[in-house]
């Protein structure tokens, strides 16, 4: 019964594919007979509205849970999935961790692949990054192309296993291998760097431009640079300015809003677009973004003078960490500029500000 319902994935047009009622019917015949597959199949139909269902995770989880009873490893991890994001039942770490390990355990990857993200961050469970590295190996073993990013990742950090560039860079090769936009992206940053291959303009060029291609959009910002710098082979800045505006809409990068920031200021003297970058750089948490809109409201580049706002940006800046911000701020403080006269508040950020030089300092001799 099994085998006709899952005519349910016959191709498009055909007549089986057609004839989804008659396949529903024979489905939910084998799956009230018990067939593990069939409970699986009806789970994914409720999940994700298929072949008539409407989208119920009630439902999905009813019957995934059934077929989890009959030793269906996929259907365990998909309850790992459920419980992890709380559909179709109470939102539970424990119990996706639960059933993510009995899936893992029958050698489902996807759930190894969990499984090692679980007790690399101690989520449904206590943290053993050892275990963690573990479990990456067994699913990136399984050709589970983002556990060999995280394999990899764990020997570059040293976390569970001695740091290893070399077994680090044949993890992501294997990943990409795999069509790991993630593994390709590592690989470019692996070439920039000069981390244990040597640094190679081409290749960065290359695996950034890959990972783009298989959606890992978190390249379009480095990207943008090599288009920016040449790296490409020849500058070409429209074509950064295009990629960091993608990376600001779909990799929420703050760096690419810094960088159409200068871009304005430097190509068109456009103070008023500069503005709007640097703002929306601030509003993503970026530092120097926040220093850079309260000086131009000091200042009145590209915005009206704004005291209040430009103390406001200060004051976000300073307490995001960035240094000169401190002192800016100290300078608000003494001479009440957007808010009121504080000689004591003005000692105190003079001192931060003094402090994170100094550690700025040391770093700088590491």
């Amino acid at each position: 019964m099994h085998v006709y319902a899952r005519n349910l994935n016959s191709p498009p047009g055909s007549e089986l594919a057609k004839d989804t009622n008659a396949a529903m019917e024979w489905l939910e015949k084998a799956a009230t007979a018990g067939w593990p597959e069939s409970l699986l199949s009806l789970g994914n139909a409720h999940q994700y509205g298929m072949y008539g269902k409407v989208v119920d995770y009630e439902q999905a989880f009813y019957f995934y849970e059934k077929a989890a009873g009959k030793g269906n490893g996929k259907a365990m991890a998909t309850l790992g999935n459920m419980y992890s994001q709380g559909q179709g039942t109470v939102k539970s770490p424990e119990k996706a961790f639960e059933w993510w390990l009995k899936a893992a355990q029958l050698g489902i990857p996807v759930a190894q692949n969990e499984i090692g993200y679980c007790y690399r961050d101690g989520w449904g469970t206590n943290q053993n990054l050892k275990g963690a590295v573990e479990w990456f190996t067994a699913a990136a073993n399984n050709g589970h192309a983002d556990a060999c990013c995280a394999l990899a990742l764990s020997y570059i950090n040293g976390r569970g296993v001695s740091a290893n560039m070399e077994i680090a860079f044949e993890w992501f090769n294997k990943g990409a291998e795999l069509g790991s936009g993630k593994a390709m992206y590592n690989l470019g940053m692996m070439y920039k760097k000069g981390d244990y291959v040597q640094k190679d303009d081409k290749k960065k060029f290359a695996w950034y431009e890959n990972a783009l291609r298989n959606n890992y959009e978190e390249a379009a910002y480095d990207l943008g640079v090599c288009y920016l710098n040449g790296d490409s082979g020849s500058k070409d800045p429209g074509k950064a300015r295009e990629l960091f505006v993608r990376a600001h809409n779909s990799a929420n990068s703050a760096e690419a809003c810094i960088n159409l920031a200068a871009m304005a200021v430097n190509e068109r003297n456009d103070w008023v677009e500069a503005f709007e970058w640097q703002m929306a750089a601030a509003t993503k948490g970026h530092a120097i973004g926040m220093r850079r809109v309260a000086i131009m409201c000091k200042e009145g580049k590209g915005v009206g003078v704004n005291a209040k706002e430009a103390f406001t940006w200060f004051l976000r800046a300073a307490q995001a960490g960035d240094v000169p911000s401190m002192g800016h701020l100290a300078n608000c403080y003494k001479t009440g500029f957007g808010t009121e006269k504080s000689p004591e508040n003005a000692t105190t950020w003079e001192i931060k500000a003094m402090q994170g030089q100094v550690v700025a300092q040391g770093m700088n001799f590491k």
